[in-house]
This record gives structure tokens, sequence and C-alpha cells, in this order.
């Protein structure tokens, strides 16, 4: 079987060929002309106006002029030679991005609608601004008739906007986190695409264009972003500051595991950046396509859906300088970084007790999930659901799985949903089991951390005389009509365990869960916390206790230092 890649579209750049060709015959019949003006390429039209020899030489630098002599249509819209007088003729980057800044496929006359978007070669979407005006170039002469298309003069160059990532990649000072960005580059097998003769590969990048795990499609000129971009300086400030956080543990020795803690490290904290970073750009843009400052927002998400709040947003893009991109805008960072931290990659933690899937129930333990409404007795519960458990002993309990954890400081919480929601007015007393990976790998077989405080009481927030029958009691849904029954409107109970650092983090990546090799692998959560009575046999004996609690929420909350 033959293998290579095929570009279903005109390849501009060949190496050592015209700057761009058609794939086949199929494609050039498609957009052949009906032979308007027999015998004058636009080409020729350009050879032939002294006002455009120094366009025509890039053209032909470039190798454009077999494009141009093509029987395919094109509209191409040629400076003069004065607006190219300071174009570099050694930089052929710049030529190229010249000449498609500069030429759209089909005819495209100057009376077509402003309305209507034109795009151009590379991608870039334009548009006349009236008949003599197209974009901010004026037009001097217009719909010079070819064989091949329409030829218009313009006094001025088109000025060239890069979008987001074009931005990133021809500048230095920021190839950093452009390098970063595309090592994820990579070339897929297209099924679809391949037959028996010929193997078909498309280019894919992960870290752009997954839905579950990309920051967008930066290069994409018909979406729209916003884009936080730090400067080399910017990013290696911001990497030595999370790659702590984010270093495994490991049964390696030596040089082999700095060099395992480094580069998974570096990756991690690399994706922890970009999340930050990256902004749907219609939130940034009205109806007029004009700018909107973020500030004026309550809250903005990001590209992956990390919240940030009005509080923040000043802060957020404070000190930056605004840039036009041709998707979007941009924001340059030189030297450093505001990062939310809590908002956007230290998270904090939290498992529901409903959650099935991160909740392992010892055997002997009795639960069930209850549900809360607006009318129950205790408001405030996360999700309106939550974990109720019984037990016989203070051995039995719940343990749950804490995802995403990071190597550093936490505190613990456990919210409760008070025993008033069932009408009662009895006490429990809890103790909890934390477990966690060393930074050898190992998981220990015991408990590296148990909380047993006589003070980690669940109970009402209020005392209810002759005890608490919430079927007797008003839950608020006759607020202001006159009752003797006392109105029930309890919250939350949020206990705080204590406070931990955990020496390696316990993390899956993004570019991990989308890598291949990986997707049979179950991920092992490791970081544990098991909650369990603490309710001796002498005191269930008295009526204020029990063995019964309700349990919202587990949550670990990063104690930033």
């Amino acid at each position: 079987m033959m293998n290579k890649y095929i570009k279903c579209v005109v390849c501009w750049g060949m190496v050592s060929m015209a700057l761009l060709s058609s794939c086949n015959d199929e494609w050039d019949s498609h957009y052949e002309s009906d032979g308007g003006v027999p015998g004058v390429s636009l080409m020729d039209l350009l050879r032939r106006d002294s006002r455009l020899e120094k366009f025509c030489q890039i053209i032909e630098k470039t190798h454009g002029d077999t494009l141009l002599s093509s029987t395919q249509t094109y509209t191409v819209w040629a400076p003069r030679n004065e607006a190219l007088a300071d174009v570099d003729m050694d930089d052929m980057d710049a030529l190229r991005r010249l000449v498609k800044n500069h030429i759209a496929r089909y005819t495209n006359p100057s009376s077509t609608s402003p309305e209507k978007k034109i795009y151009m070669l590379n991608n870039k979407i334009m548009s006349f601004k009236d008949s003599n005006r197209f974009m901010d170039a004026s037009i001097e002469e217009k719909d010079m008739l070819a064989q091949n298309g329409v030829l218009n003069v313009l006094r001025e160059q088109i000025p060239y906007q890069f979008n987001i990532l074009e931005r990133m990649a021809t500048d230095a000072n920021y190839s950093k986190v452009y390098d970063f960005i595309t090592r994820w580059n990579q070339k897929n097998y297209d099924p679809g695409l391949s037959t028996a003769y010929d193997s078909v590969f498309v280019d894919y990048n992960p870290m752009l264009e997954s839905l579950g795990y990309g920051i967008g499609l930066l290069d994409n000129e018909d979406s729209l972003y916003t884009m936080i971009i730090p400067d080399n300086a910017a990013w290696d400030e911001a990497m030595a500051r999370l790659q702590p956080y984010f270093k495994p543990g490991s049964k390696l020795t030596g040089d082999a595991l700095i060099a395992y803690q480094d580069s998974a490290s570096e990756s991690r904290a690399g994706q922890a950046i970009l999340a930050g970073l990256t902004f749907p750009g219609v939130k940034f843009q009205n109806a007029q396509g004009e700018f909107v400052d973020p500030v004026t927002w309550d809250s903005l998400y990001t590209v992956d859906r990390h919240l940030l709040y009005k509080k923040d947003l000043q802060a957020y893009f404070n000190g930056y300088d605004l840039e036009k991109a041709s998707n979007g805008y941009m924001y340059l960072a030189h030297g450093h970084l505001n990062m939310a931290d809590t908002c956007t990659w230290n998270l904090p933690v939290k498992v529901e007790g409903e959650n099935s899937y991160y909740t392992i129930k010892d055997l002997a333990l009795s639960s069930a999930i209850r549900t809360t409404t607006d009318y129950s007795a205790v408001q405030g519960v996360s999700g309106n659901a939550y974990l109720e458990m019984s037990a016989s002993n203070n051995n039995t309990g719940v343990t749950f799985k804490l995802p995403q954890v990071l190597a550093g400081k936490y505190e613990i919480w456990v919210d409760y949903v008070p025993p008033i929601i069932d009408g009662v007015a009895k006490k429990t007393r809890m103790q909890y089991q934390l477990k966690y990976t060393l930074e050898n790998g190992s998981l220990p077989l015991r408990p590296n951390v148990t909380f047993k405080e006589d003070n980690f009481i669940v109970e009402n927030a209020m005392d209810y005389e002759g005890g608490a029958d919430a079927s007797n009691m008003d839950m608020g849904v006759n607020e202001g009509v006159e009752s003797e029954r006392p109105m029930v409107k309890e919250h939350v109970i949020a206990q705080k365990v204590g406070e931990v650092e955990f020496p390696v983090a316990d993390y899956y990546d993004g570019m991990w869960h989308y890598d291949e090799q990986n997707a049979n692998i179950t991920t092992t959560i490791n970081t544990t916390l098991k909650v369990l009575f603490n309710v001796s046999s002498a005191e269930l004996k008295d009526k204020e206790w029990e063995r019964t609690v309700r349990i919202d929420r587990v949550r670990l909350v990063p104690v930033l230092e």
C-alpha cells in the first residue's frame, strides 16, 4: 500500500513547487472560468501593469505565477508599488502571508455586497466597505477582467491581521507557549478518506481541537476567541510556580525519578496554565463587532468551563496589552500572569454524597439517597440530594474517593444535612480516616491520618423544646401567615475535619485521557477519606444520640500561601 498525505484543498507553499496547485482534475474543473477574456490571465494583467511591478515580483518569488496563470478563478487585489516599498523581499514567510492576504477564490466584483464574507487564500474573512474600498484599502482601478478572474489595483496594502495562533508562531517572545501547544500536533489516519491504494492522514491537535480537553481552535478564522498570551518570561514564571503542585509519586529512583517527575509535572502544569487563558470570543464583542471589556460581565467562563466571578475579573485582565486578532482578541502578558488559582487550576475537590461512582459503602452499612426541595426543612443542600447512612457499630462507614488532588495543603470539610430534615433532634459524632500516596509511589495499608475528636458532632443548629417533629412544623410554605407552629429553615452544617499537606499529586491530565494508549486503563484514585461513626454504646443508651447521619458532600479546599 502506498502512503502519502492528501490535501483536498489548494496547497500553498509546496516545497520547490508552485505556491498553489490543484490536487486533481476534478477539483480544477470545479473552479474553471467560462473564458470571458480568451488568452489573458491574471498573471498576464499583472505583468503588463507598471504600477504592479513589485507585487508581480512577490508573486513570482513565491511561485504564485503558476496559480494566477491557471484556469482556476480568482480575484486579486494588487497594491501599487509605492504601497510595497518597505516590504522585506528576503522574508519568504512574510511574502507568502502578503500574497495570500490579497487573493480570494472565485470572482468577486466591486458590486459585491458589503454584507458578503469573502474568504481569502489564508481563510481570513474580508469584505468590501463599498464599491471603492476593500477592507481599509482604497481601490484605484477595479474589475479588470481576465480569463481566470478579476484584478483590482489598491493604493494601500490590506493590513495583515494575525489569528491568535499565528501571533504566537511569528513572535519569538511567545515561542514557549506556542511550542507547548504545538507539541501535540499529530497526523491521524482517516479511514473514511483512505482507499485501497492511498492512506490519508489529517492534521490534528487535541490541545486545540479535543471537545473534552482542548482550549479551542485558535487558528480557525471562522471561530471567535479571546486569549491571554504569556510571553516567555511570564510562561517561565507560571511554570516555576505551578510545577511543584503537579509532581507525581513514583517508585523510580535517582535520575529516572527526577526525569519522570519533571516531565509529568511540566506537561500537567502547562495544561493547567492554558486552561485559564482562553475564553469564548463572543463575550468580548457586541452585535456591532465592537469590543466589550470583560470586567463589565458578572462572570466569565473559560473555554473549558472554569468560572471567573466579577470580583476576580478586574485583576485577572489587569496589566496586559490588548491587541485585535483576525479571530478575536489577545491580551499580551509581559513577565507575569494574573492567575485566579482556585478558579482555574488549583480547584477545590468536591464529591457529592449521592455520587455512587466516588463512594464505597461498607457492606454492613444501611444507606439511601434522599432529595430535598424548596419546601424542605433544610436548605442549601448541594444538588438537592444527600446520602443518609446508619450503622450498628463505629467501624462502619463510607469511603469517598477524592480525584484530581494536587501536591500541597488542603483543608478537609464534610457538609452534613442536620437531622431536623427528618423531624428529629438527635445528634451523632463522626471520625475520619485519610489515605494518600507517598512520594515513593506507595499507598499505605493503614490510614495516613486519623481525625478523631470529641467535638466532631453533627446536630441541629437550634434547640427544639419537646423534640423536633417536622410533621408539626411550618416549612416556610406559608410565610407571612400567622401560625403557632415554628418555622424550620436550617442550612447545611459545614464541619472542618482538619488540614493536610499532600506530598505528591494524585492527578490525571487531559492529554493523558486523550492518549489512545490509556483508553482502556481505569484511572485509580488513591486519595480517600473514610467517614465513620464515633458514638459509644453507652452514649447510644441516651436518647439524644444515634448512629445515623446525612452527608451532603466532602470538600478539599486549597490553602493558598
